[in-house]
């Protein structure tokens, strides 16, 4: 949470997606180069990249979804929409969990470059469709997503106007 108040919402997210991607990339590559039963370097290097890519989700990903939920959609359909959100993300974990040892099963660690490719894609849509809502009230987050002069990438200067 000091993560997402210090430095905003799309910094974080950002670093955090890329941060991610590079250590599932890491933990995938070294998982399919030498079998990580066998080779107890490699192992080690697995279990390293994994508590990094952790480390990163703990403080980026984590728990700034939970706040872009908070923050991001329009007063008159916030709940309905957090409510979707909220199960949303409870369906994909479910999937996930239920999949993964199947999927595993087939192609074994590469499933890290399917994980890496999809963290690396969170962090290119931060930037180019995430507002950035830190200290603003929501009512100036509503006013900031109509404005059609305020950019995803610009978001972090924008001031409602004075009326």
């Amino acid at each position: 949470m000091y993560v997402m108040e210090r430095f905003g919402r799309r910094f974080p997210l950002i670093i955090g997606g890329v941060w991610q991607s590079i250590w599932l990339f890491v933990f995938a590559a070294a998982g399919t180069a030498k079998d990580p039963t066998t080779d107890e370097g490699i192992g080690k290097l697995m279990i390293v990249s994994a508590c990094l890519f952790i480390l990163g989700y703990a403080m980026t990903w984590a728990p700034g979804i939970w706040i872009l939920i908070g923050e991001t959609f329009p007063t008159r359909t916030r709940a309905r929409q957090a409510a979707l959100s909220t199960a949303s993300n409870w369906l994909w974990n479910f999937l996930l969990a239920f999949f993964t040892p199947f999927i595993v099963q087939d192609i074994q660690y590469r499933y890290g470059f399917v994980f890496a490719a999809c963290n690396l894609t969170g962090a290119v849509i931060v930037y180019f469709f995430l507002y950035e809502s830190s200290d603003l009230s929501l009512e100036s987050v509503d006013m900031m997503y109509c404005d059609p002069t305020c950019k995803p990438w610009t978001s972090r200067t924008w001031a409602p106007r004075a009326r």
